[in-house]
């Protein structure tokens, strides 16, 4: 095999693991009773947010506690002379 094979199935292998844990995280908030909006949102006001659904639609919600999960992506700095993988990428 060669390398651009392994990557790209080590990078198909991180995709589906980010996947299925995600699914897992999404049921376990799920049955505890949480109701999940996924979209982009913004502190609106004083215990308000606004958030714009993957379709577009925008709703306010306001409540005594809002939790925010923003999600993360990695960023690698540009040092001189790194190496760059597929799978270190994401």
């Amino acid at each position: 095999m060669n390398i651009l094979f392994h990557l790209f199935f080590w990078s198909k292998l991180q995709s589906d693991e980010i996947v299925r844990l995600n699914g897992i995280y999404k049921r376990l908030l799920s049955n505890a009773g949480v109701k999940l909006y996924e979209g982009e949102g913004k502190v609106a006001g004083p215990n308000e947010v606004e958030l714009t659904q993957l379709d577009g639609t925008k709703l306010k919600y306001s409540a005594k506690h809002i939790l925010i999960a923003t999600g993360s992506k990695a960023q690698r700095p540009n040092i001189p002379g790194q190496v760059s993988f597929l799978f270190f990428s994401h």
